[in-house]
């Protein structure tokens, strides 16, 4: 029997007035998940973070109304997105084909499509953006276009020069990544993966982050 795969796109349909209830539920189906994922603590922590977070940013937006407002709930909607994605990359390899678990899980599943293929070709260099954070970004990827549905993007980074990368996350086109170093080398890639299999890396982005780009950052904002 084929192993398991979840659908983000339940996720994504809750919306701003539905991603917090949801995000609870999936909080909850944590905690009852403890005796077969092992040690969900840091997950719980990080999705109950990221879901406060939210919370805070869209009661922001809702009394000021201001674009500024509106641009950190949107990241923060994104980030609470990607946290959701992390968990099921986490958690369908360990699931496998066990059926129970998989319900217990609490995120509903998809049925693979017939004709999905691994995707071809080199994905173009990924590009970043800064943000008002002091050594945080965010990486953008273009989106898969070869129609097998749905698409993981995963993110590798390296602060070696390329030399070796360790995944940084597993999920949507997007990615924030936090505390990185003034004057550090980081290179970042991405590769494009269906349930047919994981395509090739794109060439790598290499950031070098100065204080005087975050300062420019802010003074536009």
């Amino acid at each position: 029997m084929e192993d398991i795969k979840f659908s983000i796109t339940e996720v994504k349909r809750q919306g701003y007035a539905g991603i917090v209830k949801f995000t609870d539920d999936r909080i909850k189906d944590m905690e009852d998940c403890a005796d077969f994922l092992p040690d969900p603590s840091p997950t719980i922590q990080a999705m109950t973070g990221l879901r406060n977070d939210f919370q805070t940013k869209e009661a922001t937006y809702k009394a000021s109304k201001t674009e500024l407002a509106k641009s950190k709930r949107n990241d923060s909607y994104n980030a609470l997105i990607d946290g959701h994605l992390s968990w099921i990359a986490y958690g369908e390899p360990i699931i496998g084909s066990n059926e129970v678990n998989a319900a217990r899980f609490g995120y509903p599943q998809y049925a693979k499509r017939t004709g999905a293929v691994v995707p071809a070709g080199k994905p173009a260099k990924p590009t970043f953006a800064l943000t008002l954070n002091p050594g945080e970004i965010i990486v953008r990827a273009k989106p898969y276009r070869q129609g097998s549905k749905p698409t993981i993007y995963t993110w590798k980074i390296s602060e070696d020069g390329g030399v070796t990368y360790q995944t940084v996350g597993a999920g949507s086109s997007y990615r924030r990544l936090f505390k990185l170093d003034f004057g550090k080398l980081y290179c970042i890639r991405v590769s494009y993966s269906t349930t047919a299999g994981e395509g090739i890396f794109s060439d790598k982005l290499e950031v070098s982050l100065t204080e005087d780009m975050v300062k420019i950052t802010k003074k536009v904002a």
